[in-house]
């Protein structure tokens, strides 16, 4: 392991840099963070210092390409929750399995051996298979990363393109009727939260567009809400931002009810 945890939060990290008169070089540095946040920094000071700058090249392994795509292409552009996903199934699977490889030697089925080795090997200690879902979106951070290689120019074709990762089922949501939201509604009705819940069943907006919202995105007297952002957790943190496609970025009528609720609501707010 070159990441060894000593302390709460804090970590050294650990990097061979080669050899230098026979003798074995290290970069040490110590870390504070999260052990996810610590694997990423140990991708990115592996670029600087070692293997994948000293024995990648034109000629990467696949662990040293997936460690630097990590770095240069995931890293600076992506949201924390997709930088933790990415880093999970590279690190714990996609490393592992085919890691050791040539970049330029895998193909279809590497690929397909690892899909269905993950169908049956659990890391979480859970009995039952690894979703379709999840087998699905491994495939597309490696066929991501694998389009990269193909433009860098250190494979001809991605091999992902070949092998065929297991279909999943087409998600069928639980539709409640409009008895059974009456229904949810008068039980609610004494819940400090009740105006949330209503506007939640009014207006189908996600967790996270609901707890983000604040009155300058409420226009009560023409009874909409404009949707522009999204609450978001990652670890033990919680931040605002903003929706990742256009589509996000939207405005939803409220029933005149709702309206009433939301109006009450504010006024208690606002009591002394």
């Amino acid at each position: 392991m070159s990441i060894k945890k000593k302390g709460e939060g804090q970590w050294l990290i650990c990097i061979y840099k080669g050899k230098v008169a026979g003798h074995s070089q290290y970069h040490h540095e110590y870390f504070k963070g999260t052990k996810t946040e610590a694997e990423i920094e140990e991708a990115r000071l592996k670029g600087e210092f070692g293997t994948i700058k000293s024995s990648g090249g034109t000629d990467p392994t696949v662990t040293e390409f997936m460690d630097r795509w990590l770095i240069d292409y995931v890293k600076p552009f992506s949201a924390p929750s997709t930088i933790k996903l990415y880093t999970m199934f590279i690190r714990n699977r996609i490393n592992p399995e085919i890691g050791r490889f040539k970049l330029r030697n895998i193909n279809a089925s590497h690929i397909q051996r690892m899909f269905r080795k993950m169908v049956t090997e659990r890391q979480d200690g859970q009995r039952k298979l690894v979703s379709a879902g999840t087998i699905n979106g491994l495939n597309r951070v490696l066929k991501s990363a694998l389009s990269q290689a193909v433009r860098e120019g250190l494979i001809s074709k991605n091999p992902c393109m070949m092998a065929k990762p297991p279909s999943t089922e087409r998600f069928e949501p639980n539709i409640i009727d409009s008895n059974q939201i009456l229904n949810f509604l008068h039980v609610a009705k004494e819940s400090d939260y009740y105006p949330l819940i209503e506007t939640a069943l009014m207006t189908g907006l996600r967790l996270g567009e609901l707890l983000a919202l604040t009155w300058n995105d409420i226009d009560l007297s023409l009874g909409i809400i404009a949707v522009n952002k999204s609450l978001k957790g990652y670890g033990t943190k919680a931040f605002v931002a903003q929706p990742k496609t256009r589509s996000g970025f939207r405005t939803v009528m409220l029933p005149k009810h709702t309206v009433n609720t939301l109006i009450e609501h504010r006024a208690s707010q606002e009591e002394p």
